[in-house]
């Protein structure tokens, strides 16, 4: 695809929008657990965690992916429990209207839903321009963060199984 990932010098493109199954790895919360997230500004390790992939902090504004220092919820089973980022295990939260998927990278625990995610979750359909012939199903948010910052449309469901609503 062309791509340039092999290069360091990322140009970026930040499009402008129209308005602004179960996955194994994502443990079962009850989507009205209460839930409280701590926010706090990306670290520099954490940018360039992002930048790695050549995601900027526009792109990341862009998208609502956020830094939390802490994550608080019940589980199935109505236990309290809760994740602390510390500089070994970064949290990152993708925010939206009324849900937040948090999603740490180099933990054991890497994704959870919390909040009301509804029927059919799409990561980047906000985002869409209103104008293009192609778009991109990827199979994650970060994936459709790296195809945005090369110009391409993108969006993804919440896991590779998912099937496409019909709406």
């Amino acid at each position: 695809m062309s791509l340039g990932l092999d290069n360091s010098d990322y140009t970026t493109y930040i499009p402008q929008s129209a308005s602004q199954k179960n996955n194994p790895t994502i443990p079962e919360l009850s989507q009205n657990k209460p839930y409280t997230i701590i926010q706090h500004r990306f670290t520099q390790k954490e940018l360039d965690f992002w930048m790695q992939s050549g995601i900027t902090p526009e792109i990341l504004k862009l998208y609502k992916a956020v830094s939390l220092k802490e994550f608080r919820s019940e589980n199935k089973d109505g236990k309290p429990f809760f994740y602390t980022s510390s500089e070994s295990e970064s949290i990152f939260g993708y925010m939206g209207k009324r849900y937040v998927k948090i999603y740490r990278p180099f933990s054991e625990v890497r994704f959870l839903y919390v909040g009301n995610i509804g029927d059919s979750y799409c990561f980047g359909q906000e985002q869409l321009s209103a104008k293009g012939d192609t778009l991109f199903i990827t199979g994650g948010e970060k994936v459709v963060m790296i195809l945005t910052t090369h110009g391409f449309h993108a969006i993804c469901f919440n896991s590779e199984t998912s099937s496409f609503p019909q709406e």
